[in-house]
C-alpha cells in the first residue's frame, strides 16, 4: 500500500510550474491586523494598509485576505488605503454554525457593517468569485457605501440564477453538490491536509504557479472550523430556490468594471455581462484572453494595474 504522503509528494513533483508573486511582497508594508465590530453575531478580521481613498478587496473560495497580496502591494503603491477582510467563515474571522448564517444577504451586510465601522466614505469595492457575489449584493443593499464596483469572474446574481437552471452550468459547478455536504467535504479536505483546497487553486488558475505557492491557503483552511464554514457558503446557496436570490436584486447605477478570464472552467464568458441590471453606459467588461478563474493570481500585474486605473478614475 502506498502512503498518502508519498502520493501527494509525487503529485507535487508533477505540478511544478512558474511562480506567482508570493506573500513576501507585503513584508515591506506596514499591515495592520484588526477585528471589526460585532455584527449579526460575527466579527470579521481584516488587514488595513496605506493612505488615501479606500479600496476594499473581497476574496473568494478557497482563499482568505492574503489571496490579494499582489493587488494590495500595487494599490498601496498607487496611493490608496486598502482593506482586505477574511469574510465570514474564513481565516481569522468568526465561523458561525447555522447554514442560514451564510445566506448571501447576510454576508453582504457583514461588509456593510465593516464599511460603516471604517467610516471612510464611499469606497471602491472589488470582489472575486464568492467575494464578487458578496460585492454585487453589498452594492445593491448599501449603495451609499460604494462609489465604484469591480468584479472578477463572478456573474451577477440574477445572471447566475438563470444559468443555474441549465444542465451545462450544473455540470460546470458539479463540485457545489459535494461542498453542499459540508461536514463530509470538510472532513475530506482536512483529512488530506487541505490538498483539495490547494488543488482547486492550482487547477482553476490553469496551473500558473508552483504547487507550494498555495501552501499558505492550506494553512488558513486548516484553522479550527474553517473548512466546514467555507463549505457552508455552498450549503446555504443550495438550501434555497435560486429565485430567492433574484428577489434580492436591485438595479445598480454606478461605474462597474468586470474583469473576466475567458477560460474559466467554472463560469463561461457569456456570464460576464450583467445585462440590464446595471447602467450599461457605466459598465466595462474586459476579457483576459487565455486566463482561468483566479485571474488576480495568474495575471497579477495586469489585474492589479487595471484595478489601480479603475480606482483612480473615481
Amino acid at each position: 500500500m502506498v502512503a498518502k504522503g508519498a502520493i501527494e509528494r509525487a503529485m507535487i513533483r508533477a505540478m511544478a510550474g512558474p511562480n506567482i508573486a508570493p506573500l513576501q511582497e507585503l513584508e515591506s508594508l506596514e499591515l495592520v491586523h484588526e477585528t471589526g465590530p460585532e455584527h449579526d453575531g460575527v466579527r470579521l478580521h481584516y488587514v488595513s494598509v496605506g493612505r488615501g481613498p479606500l479600496v476594499v478587496l473581497l476574496h473568494g473560495f478557497p482563499e482568505y485576505w492574503g489571496g490579494w497580496h499582489a493587488q494590495i502591494a500595487r494599490l498601496v503603491d498607487a496611493g490608496f488605503r486598502v482593506v482586505a477582510p477574511d469574510l465570514r467563515g474564513y481565516g481569522q474571522s468568526d465561523k458561525p454554525e447555522p447554514v442560514e448564517a451564510y445566506y448571501l444577504e447576510r454576508l453582504a451586510d457583514d461588509v456593510g457593517a465593516l464599511l460603516a465601522h471604517l467610516d471612510a466614505g464611499p469606497a471602491v469595492v472589488v470582489g472575486h468569485d464568492w467575494g464578487g457575489a458578496v460585492a454585487w449584493m453589498h452594492a445593491m443593499r448599501h449603495p451609499a457605501q460604494v462609489k465604484r464596483l469591480a468584479i472578477l469572474n463572478m456573474p451577477h446574481p440574477a445572471v447566475f440564477a438563470a444559468a443555474w437552471s441549465t444542465f451545462r452550468q450544473k455540470l460546470k459547478s458539479f463540485y457545489f453538490y459535494f461542498f453542499r455536504m459540508r461536514t463530509i467535504a470538510a472532513f475530506m479536505f482536512r483529512r488530506f491536509r487541505a490538498f483539495g483546497q490547494r488543488f482547486m487553486l492550482y487547477f482553476f488558475s490553469r496551473r500558473a504557479a508552483k504547487w507550494r505557492t498555495f501552501d499558505h491557503y492550506g494553512d488558513e483552511g486548516l484553522r479550527p472550523g474553517a473548512m466546514k464554514a467555507m463549505m457552508s457558503w455552498y450549503t446555504a446557496l443550495l438550501a434555497r430556490d435560486p429565485d430567492t436570490m433574484v428577489q434580492l436584486v436591485r438595479p445598480l447605477r454606478l461605474p462597474i468594471l468586470v474583469l473576466w478570464g475567458d477560460e474559466d472552467p467554472a463560469f463561461g464568458e457569456k456570464l460576464a455581462d450583467p445585462g440590464d441590471h446595471v447602467d450599461r453606459d457605466r459598465l466595462e467588461v474586459r476579457y483576459l484572453r487565455g486566463a482561468g478563474h483566479f485571474i488576480h493570481l495568474e495575471r497579477a500585474d495586469e489585474v492589479s494595474e487595471a484595478l489601480a486605473e479603475f480606482a483612480r478614475d473615481g
